[in-house]
């Protein structure tokens, strides 16, 4: 459980949020009970929070545009009904989710076990210490956005408002741990081309079917958190990238279009903090992405060294394809060869890249796909203010 148990606290608030199924030894159906309880409150609270706010319409502001009015809204939105999407979405998923950890377990166990037995001083596979770190980073960062709106905003009002902004801060936190989570099990787990070059440097003609095995099992399993995650990795990206245009917007908006108001600053520099948390999620997920066909192609490039060196195919005294070395020189050099072979033809037959239900690839084009939508919206979202603007003066010119 290598990859798992890097992951340290994010994987462990996973099992309240998508996988509340994942059973380790000594849990009973009361844990199971225990944590899907909590998410499907908040997903029904943050549900019926969405249907309040579509029945609201807020008042019409004479003289000003309400397009932010109407971003912000939306914004709130999208990160209310966006919990409510994650929960149908795992719930979907959950069975390739499972899928996944398992063949994950799996390959951490096999790559333990050829270490354990051939190689000396094995690469250590990475502490949860970043994982975890990560993990308060964000509760913390959001924390502190949500309490100063809270402080802004809603300083003199009731009671009810500092559990409204709360329940605000912890619906962010859980998208913000779906991403991650995303993100980290693939980067975790690409962590193994380390290992694998450690293993292929080492000696790949010997135990080279087992060695074959390993590197096969690195990009099946690839294929199958490919798999697992896709359709949350597609809603998850989207879901920043929305909240990226929006907070671009109104950070514009604040800046060059907004009258002035006591705790302006403070908006800005609110509004500029929450823009690039959503940014950084996408462009963090976009560069795990773009590393996985990287690590993949030093893998191939260290497997065609053997197809082109002889002494790297010279004899050893092992076992390989049922011939003992000793007999059998030259069928030990061609058994070599053909595995080698045959791998390569897989890796052509393989997909490499990280994707998003195949709808797109997450690598480093993503970020500039990024950039260039919120560039767009934001013109967008600036053309419908002006011609609002340009409407509301016409009507005062008609008075």
């Amino acid at each position: 459980m290598d990859v798992l148990t890097a992951l340290g606290l994010q994987f462990r608030i996973q099992r309240f949020i998508s996988i509340p199924n994942y059973k380790l030894p000594g849990e009973s159906l009361v844990h199971l009970v225990a944590r899907i309880i909590p998410f499907a409150i908040l997903s029904g609270i943050a549900l019926a929070d969405v249907v309040d706010m579509l029945r609201f319409t807020g008042p019409h502001i004479d003289k000003m545009s309400n397009v932010p009015f109407i971003v912000s809204k939306f914004d709130m939105i999208v990160i209310k009904l966006g919990v409510v999407f994650v929960a149908i979405i795992s719930c979907c998923i959950n069975r390739k989710h499972l899928k996944a950890l398992k063949t994950i377990d799996a390959y951490d166990e096999s790559i333990r076990r050829y270490q354990k037995l051939y190689i000396k001083q094995p690469i250590p596979f990475p502490k949860p210490k970043r994982s975890n770190m990560e993990f308060f980073l964000i509760f913390l960062v959001n924390a502190i956005l949500v309490l100063n709106l809270h402080l802004m905003t809603s300083l003199d009002a009731p009671p009810k408002q500092a559990l409204f902004h709360a329940f605000y801060a912890l619906l962010i936190c859980i998208h913000d741990y779906v991403c991650i989570y995303i993100s980290n099990i693939i980067r975790l787990f690409g962590c193994h081309e380390t290992q694998l070059m450690q293993i292929l440097q080492d000696d790949l003609s010997r135990h080279n079917q087992e060695v074959f095995s390993l590197v096969t099992g690195f990009t099946s399993t690839l294929g199958v958190i490919n798999q697992a995650f896709g359709s949350l990795t597609f809603f998850t990206f989207i879901h920043h990238l929305i909240g990226s245009c929006m907070s671009t917007y109104l950070l514009f908006w604040l800046i060059f279009v907004s009258p002035d108001f006591e705790v302006r600053i403070l908006f800005i520099l609110s509004s500029t903090a929450y823009n690039m948390r959503m940014v950084s999620f996408l462009i963090h997920m976009s560069i795990v992405g773009e590393a996985i066909p990287k690590k993949i192609e030093k893998l191939q490039c260290m497997i065609r060294r053997w197809m082109k060196d002889e002494e790297l195919c010279s004899t050893k005294e092992n076992w390989v394809a049922g011939l003992k070395t000793e007999d059998d020189e030259e069928n030990f050099t061609r058994a070599v060869k053909f595995n080698t072979h045959q791998l390569l033809l897989k890796y052509l037959h393989q997909g490499t890249q990280i994707s998003a239900s195949e709808y797109f690839t997450i690598n480093n084009s993503a970020i500039y796909a990024t950039f260039g939508a919120v560039i767009t919206y934001l013109m967008v979202l600036i053309q419908f203010q002006e011609l609002e603007e340009a409407k509301a003066q016409e009507g005062q010119d008609l008075l």
